[in-house]
């Protein structure tokens, strides 16, 4: 079932992470990420809230809570690589807790920001569900959910 909602109906929550490129340099490091470093709370509480429905999460990323806005893409605009380390920026997130590949929990992000700074570096934009804040993984995994609703978004 398709259904037209507006984006502020879904995405109903927001709230501001702090832009890193090359997260973790270091041991858990991996070249061409870019991430939104966002408030550990957002996770600690839909953990809280899975746990109370009997669901078990394991521990986080090691990058804390965060939404990867550049997964490993070398960009074509190299020059262009940093421009916003530390910049904080603004988000809105869903309240839906998803799971739909069997394995992870997450909530979908809203920020076209994240888009707009893909397109400086001359990568491709996402598209409006790309972006997701991970709350885990599952530690039993469920079976993939069929039937999932479908939304198209009016900016």
């Amino acid at each position: 079932m398709n259904k037209k909602i507006h984006v502020l109906d879904y995405y109903c929550f927001s709230s501001s992470g702090k832009i890193t490129y090359d997260p973790k340099k270091g041991k858990y490091f991996e070249p061409w990420w870019a991430i939104l470093e966002c408030d550990n709370e957002i996770l600690r509480y839909y953990k809280w809230l899975l746990f109370k429905e009997g669901i078990a999460i394991q521990k986080g990323s090691a990058w804390g809570a965060h939404i990867t806005w550049i997964r490993g893409e070398e960009p074509p605009k190299k020059s262009f690589w940093g421009k916003y380390e530390a910049l904080e920026i603004g988000f809105r997130y869903s309240n839906y807790l998803r799971y739909d590949n069997g394995r992870h929990v997450w909530l979908d992000v809203y920020c076209p920001k994240c888009d707009e700074m893909r397109q400086e570096l001359g990568l491709q934009s996402l598209n409006s569900m790309s972006l997701h804040l991970t709350i885990g993984r599952l530690l039993i995994e469920r079976e993939n959910i069929k039937g999932l609703q479908t939304y198209h978004y009016d900016d």
